[in-house]
């Protein structure tokens, strides 16, 4: 019996080789593939890249210098901690301050209500006074761009509804929170 032993050993040692050659090959072949696909990858980006590149260049020649690119932005907001702390701590002081609208709603109560435009305008011109302290009707009309009269007549429709009161200055009027 030894003797069939051996070529039946050998036929399963030869078959096991053939398997292992098939599978060996199938795996290279996949290999193959990979490497084809990854190279392909490669050739892909790079073309992306150089398109890129164009497109990079197209909007440095398009694009106004003025513009605040991304590097800009980034350059001018370092050390812009210590601006963010100020406005945050100014923000905390004005927290017991009221706004436009609480004041103007306040001083109106029950008399006849301005109109849309006016109460916005009444609105923008107690936040700027509140920013500012005190304004002349000539400094409000630079700050908001109407004229000169047109702001006297906000002051004194604010004056009568007791929002603002007059303060004179030397020969100029000006006029501050009530």
């Amino acid at each position: 019996m030894p003797i069939f032993d051996k070529p039946d050993k050998k036929q399963a040692e030869n078959a096991m080789e053939r398997e292992l050659k098939v599978h060996l090959e199938t795996q290279i072949a996949i290999l193959e593939k990979l490497t084809d696909a990854v190279d392909e990858l490669k050739s892909r980006i790079m073309n992306l890249q150089g398109r890129l590149s164009v497109l990079e260049k197209i909007m440095e020649q398009k694009l106004p210098n003025n513009l605040l690119t991304e590097d800009k932005f980034l350059k001018e907001v370092q050390g812009s901690d210590e601006i963010v702390d100020r406005i945050l701590n100014e923000m905390k002081g004005l927290a017991g301050v009221r706004s436009a609208r609480e004041i103007l709603a306040d001083k109106i109560g029950e008399r006849e209500k301005p109109g849309i435009v006016e109460s916005k305008r009444i609105e923008r011109i107690t936040v700027m006074l509140q920013q500012h302290g005190k304004l002349s009707s000539q400094q409000l009309s630079q700050l908001m761009g109407l004229s000169r009269t047109r702001c006297n007549e906000y002051f004194k429709q604010m004056e009568n509804l007791r929002i603002v009161e007059p303060v004179i200055i030397g020969k100029e009027k000006f006029y501050r929170l009530s």
